[in-house]
């Protein structure tokens, strides 16, 4: 099958897993499930937030570290301050480094506030994964699933927000 080719695969030099096993989702088939059976992606889609410093690639660690990261920073939740600025203000080796880790300026800046046929496809169907369909896309709505506190989050759900460009906790409860 198509996934089994791409459980491991090199993207952009980062060899990572494309097909997360999804450890919180015991029932993959329920038709009330959005894209049931899609395994999540991981690594560089999800801008490396679901990886302790001590397991990301060595690439991404260097990139973090332009950012300003070390690893209590990465692995507490901690930001560095270019994480105050908009995307046309970073230096050209921090957007760089940036965009190493899977960010772009349109998650960087607003969180992919674009409509859904400009997401670029790897998020759209993170979104669908979690329960987004084009039109609470542009209605600008939230799905059900979501409506609860980061902790109450599934870790599906939260990777899924992560390549939408949610970090952590702090910026979503």
């Amino acid at each position: 099958s198509i996934q089994s080719v791409l459980k491991n695969c090199c993207i952009d030099g980062f060899v990572q897993n494309i097909f997360k096993e999804d450890e919180d989702e015991a029932d993959n088939t329920s038709p009330s499930k959005p894209n049931a059976g899609f395994k999540i992606i991981s690594g560089k889609l999800t801008k490396f937030e679901d990886m302790e410093w001590s397991k990301l690639p060595k690439s991404a660690k260097n990139a973090a570290k332009k950012l300003g990261f070390d690893q209590d920073g990465w692995d507490n939740e901690g930001w560095p301050s270019c994480e105050e600025n908009w995307w046309e203000d970073l230096t050209p080796d921090e957007q760089k480094a940036a965009q190493d880790l899977g960010w772009d300026i349109h998650a960087w800046d607003g969180k992919y506030d674009v409509d859904w046929e400009s997401l670029p496809a790897d998020i759209r169907k993170c979104a669908k994964s979690i329960g987004f369909t084009p039109e609470l896309w542009g209605e600008d709505e939230w799905p059900d699933a979501l409506y609860k506190s980061w902790e109450d989050l599934s870790a599906k759900q939260k990777r899924g927000l992560h390549a939408l460009g949610y970090a952590y906790e702090w910026e979503w409860d």
